[in-house]
């Protein structure tokens, strides 16, 4: 079991109502909100076996939970004994898609024709149900019922109304710069949003700076729950798709908020991510309004498609969200929650806004699902780093929440007379498709998110959840803005334009080892043969080994302590990237992912068949855990870069986890010189 090197990416991280609202003007009137705990990890548990009550409620149409004794294929056959019981009729629903092709015609498919709304995730399983009143109440007493919900119209209008037509969404020049060593694109002449994302001042230069485009092998995959996208404007590529996830499909009307959206995170010219591949979910009529058994429908589409589509990275948009103060929306923020912590995909919400003129989103104000627990939750700024809100004398007020993790620019441009919004890729019928228009709002803030969370993926293949976030957070200008709030963070976004692999060092005291090993891993475009830390005066750095997805490396005394250097990687004179090394003081033993030295020891699980011990297989651990199965299997733990690199026997080392000692296998160097390696269990 004594492995030659680390091949795999190591993941180091540690009356009731409810109304939806676009976030880019539109609010709704509730209650006074209640206080969330972001940071709890929990997935809610219904209070009450049947809720209702709301004024926004589908007439006779409910979701239906259930417990989770039941088993997976025991859902179809309970659903049909129930709705036969109670006299109700399971709910039937119709998917399609158009998809970009190369030659810029739209290839239509027809995904789910009469599909049966019965859903089995991770973690729940259930259906929805046209059915009265009191049966559904009967239907909730039912043992084999978690609990019953009413589906909930979620009302949204478009963007607000702005010039359309030649506003400039139009193919915008690109320079590429000549330095060999630094192969970053230049966008020129581009909006104040992504012009202020690649700087740490507020010095516009009218430019966006990027070194990745969400493009690989497996290109990151964006997925955008909203109102649609109209794929044929010139903002999208070949390979983008728009999937209709309601019953009949509106195709013969906008898709305004949904093109705005996915142009920002994705757009060849007015995006991020510009390669990346866009996946519109459109859960939306053409007046707005959806309702929860439809998003809920499309979130469970998106997790069988993400599963599906790996090992290519994946992220969600939702520029959407619902004032909802009593916790109406439970099953809405039970599946997004669901998405992030069973699924593992990173998620983008947008904070919400009020608008003068209604009541709702005080302090505290209580959006679903920017509040769910693990959700990158995100503000809106304007061109002068200020928290759009009234005392900017505008109509805007960017929702104020515990929740809200970070900020991004979707306000006003006051760089321009008279000032006006961002500008993105209009989706409204009937104008050309090239067209762009100004919008402002926190749907505009987020998608920007959105796409350095693609660049980052494109590098992070495997990056779990928690690293995404933390590697976002990690990123930001920190202390930049103004006309925050008292729970506001002072932070906001950036996308370093030499975006970082996954680069980890194993740090030892000084004394203890003459040297650290560094690990870095990545999607590179070929073997690194050399490396270099830090840029004034560049150390060269010894590779231990090397392939298209590891590098390990010497790390030399002279690289000073509690610093931030830059690696860059080199494929003989060809410069094919660069990350952020973190060198620790003390010798924590920790494979660190951040500059505060916070992480995991590299490590792997090896699964071993009981019945067939030639059926081996390697996993990687990650924070979230990894699931035991004792009766079937033995397992073993394999870390490397523990600190036991100068040891030549195990009589020293022990091993346990949460107090429980685990055998130790082997304990030493392996075959590369400075690499060192712990084999614990069964």
């Amino acid at each position: 079991m004594k492995n030659r090197s680390l091949m795999l990416i190591i993941v180091t991280t540690i009356g009731l109502s409810a109304s939806i609202a676009f976030m880019t003007h539109f609010v709704a009137s509730g209650q006074q909100p209640v206080e969330q705990d972001k940071d709890k990890d929990v997935k809610k548990k219904s209070k009450e076996k049947f809720i209702g009550g709301s004024k926004d409620a589908v007439p006779e149409e409910y979701l239906v939970y259930l417990v989770a004794e039941v088993q997976d294929s025991e859902v179809e056959k309970i659903a049909d004994e129930l709705a036969t019981k109670y006299g109700g009729r399971i709910k039937i629903y119709d998917v399609t898609s158009e998809t970009k092709q190369d030659d810029n015609t739209i290839k239509t498919d027809e995904l789910k024709k009469g599909e049966r709304s019965i859903w089995i995730t991770k973690s729940s399983r259930g259906f929805a149900i046209n059915i009265t009143e009191a049966a559904a109440k009967a239907l909730s007493t039912d043992p084999r019922v978690d609990h019953v919900s009413e589906n909930i119209r979620l009302q949204a209008p478009s963007l607000p109304k702005g010039k359309s037509g030649d506003t400039g969404a139009k193919p915008q020049s690109n320079q590429q710069e000549e330095n060999p060593e630094s192969p970053d694109t230049t966008q020129v002449g581009v909006d104040y949003n992504r012009d202020r994302i690649d700087s740490r001042s507020r010095t516009y230069d009218n430019s966006y700076t990027y070194y990745n485009t969400g493009a690989a092998e497996q290109p990151t995959r964006i997925y955008v729950i909203d109102s649609g996208v109209k794929v044929q404007h010139v903002e999208f590529k070949a390979g983008d798709q728009v999937v209709y996830f309601i019953s009949p499909q509106y195709t013969d009307c906008g898709d305004a908020h949904g093109t705005a959206v996915a142009s920002l995170a994705g757009g060849v010219n007015l995006g991020v991510a510009k390669q990346a591949r866009i996946v519109g979910i459109r859960v939306t009529d053409c007046n707005g309004a959806a309702d929860t058994n439809t998003v809920i429908q499309a979130i469970h589409w998106v997790e069988t498609n993400v599963d599906f589509n790996r090992p290519a990275p994946s992220v969600v948009n939702i520029s959407l969200g619902a004032y909802d103060p009593l916790g109406a929306l439970i099953d809405l923020d039970n599946a997004v929650y669901e998405l992030i912590h069973d699924y593992d995909v990173a998620t983008v919400c947008a904070v919400g806004e009020r608008k003068d003129g209604f009541t709702v989103a005080g302090l505290e104000s209580d959006w679903s699902p920017g509040r769910v627990a693990g959700t990158i939750t995100v503000g809106m700024t304007d061109s002068l780093d200020r928290k759009t809100n009234f005392a900017n004398n505008t109509i805007y007020d960017t929702a104020t929440g515990n929740y809200i993790d970070l900020f991004a620019p979707g306000g006003p441009n006051y760089n321009v007379v008279p000032a006006r919004g961002v500008l993105v890729a209009d989706g409204s019928l009937n104008v050309p498709l090239n067209a762009g228009k100004y919008g402002v709002g926190t749907s505009l803030a987020a998608p920007l998110v959105t796409g350095v969370v693609a660049l980052y993926l494109q590098s992070n293949w495997y990056a779990h959840r928690d690293q995404v976030k933390s590697a976002i957070l990690d990123f930001v200008t920190n202390n930049a803005l103004s006309n925050l709030s008292a729970s506001d963070p002072n932070k906001l976004l950036y996308e370093p334009f030499g975006m970082p692999t996954s680069v980890n060092s194993a740090s030892y005291a000084r004394g203890t080892a003459p040297d650290s090993l560094g690990v870095a891993f990545g999607v590179f475009s070929a073997a690194p043969s050399s490396l270099t830390i830090g840029n004034a005066s560049p150390i060269q750095a010894t590779i231990s080994y090397s392939s298209t997805t590891q590098v390990n490396f010497y790390i030399p005394n002279t690289v000073p302590y509690n610093v931030i250097n830059t690696v860059k990687l080199y494929s003989g004179n060809t410069y094919i990237g660069n990350g952020t090394l973190a060198v620790n003081r003390l010798a924590s033993a920790l494979f660190s992912a951040n500059s505060s030295g916070n992480g995991l020891a590299a490590g792997q699980l090896l699964r071993v068949e009981k019945a067939n011990p030639n059926n081996q297989v390697y996993e990687t651990l990650t924070l979230g855990g990894n699931l035991l199965r004792p009766d079937t299997e033995d397992d073993y733990i394999v870390l490397y870069g523990t600190g036991f690199r100068l040891r030549n026997s195990i009589s020293s080392v022990t091993f346990s986890i949460d107090g429980i000692n685990i055998p130790v296998l082997y304990a030493g160097p392996q075959d590369f010189l400075g690499e060192d390696q712990i084999n614990a269990g069964p």
